[in-house]
């Protein structure tokens, strides 16, 4: 089985490398509505939530804004990629058997250096692969004994089809992040002095998102 793991990467550096290397294609802007999730390792709420009012927590709902575009820098090199910035839908949560609160929290995303996988014969789709990262913090809030932030910042590799219908775009988008912050969690203003302690929190894990957006 290795060996087909290793022919399928070398596979699609392949493609990625050929694509990199083509004369760019035009990647027209629009501006984005976007929903989707954040998924995490079981492992992550499993050990900080020890039950919880929604079952589906493994998941953070998302919704927010993103530009997508191509850019062109001083050397005349294009680029392609997005900015996005998206709000965790307040969530209610039960941990340590009884204290009830919630979480939110946000995200902010900036993926410009991509390139567009697709020929420029094909003129309304783009597959933009992406290299980027993702900022942003989880917040407990709604008890004052679990007032606590937890900052995040994540490298992160996308990959987003988008598919042109005149001026309207509609994109779907999945990235990878690797949290390298500290996974501790830090207390927020007017948290009790007697606070719930937390185990560590890693944000490492897949975002998928669909969007709408119009094109200009």
């Amino acid at each position: 089985m290795n060996y087909r793991i290793y022919l399928l990467t070398s596979l699609f550096i392949l493609v990625i490398t050929g694509a990199m290397t083509q004369r760019p294609k035009y990647v027209p802007t629009s501006l984005d509505i976007v929903a989707g999730q954040q998924l995490l390792q079981n492992s992550t709420f499993g050990n900080t939530f020890a039950t919880l009012q929604n079952p589906r927590f493994k998941t953070l709902q998302t919704i927010g804004l993103a530009c997508t575009s191509g850019f062109q820098n001083n050397r005349r090199e294009y680029y392609a990629g997005y900015f996005d910035y998206v709000q965790f839908i307040p969530q209610a949560v039960v941990f340590h058997d009884s204290i009830q609160a919630r979480v939110t929290g946000f995200i902010f995303g900036m993926h410009v250096f991509g390139k567009d996988l697709l020929p420029k014969s094909c003129k309304y789709a783009n597959l933009i692969f992406s290299i980027g990262f993702h900022t942003g913090r989880v917040r407990i809030y709604d008890n004052a004994a679990a007032r606590q932030k937890n900052p995040f910042f994540a490298p992160s590799l996308s990959l987003a089809p988008r598919f042109l219908i005149g001026k309207l775009a509609l994109q779907l988008r999945a990235s990878y992040g690797f949290d390298i912050s500290r996974k501790s969690w830090k207390n927020m203003p007017f948290r009790e002095p007697a606070g719930v302690s937390l185990p560590n929190l890693s944000l490492t894990g897949l975002n998928l998102s669909v969007g709408v957006g119009y094109c200009f």
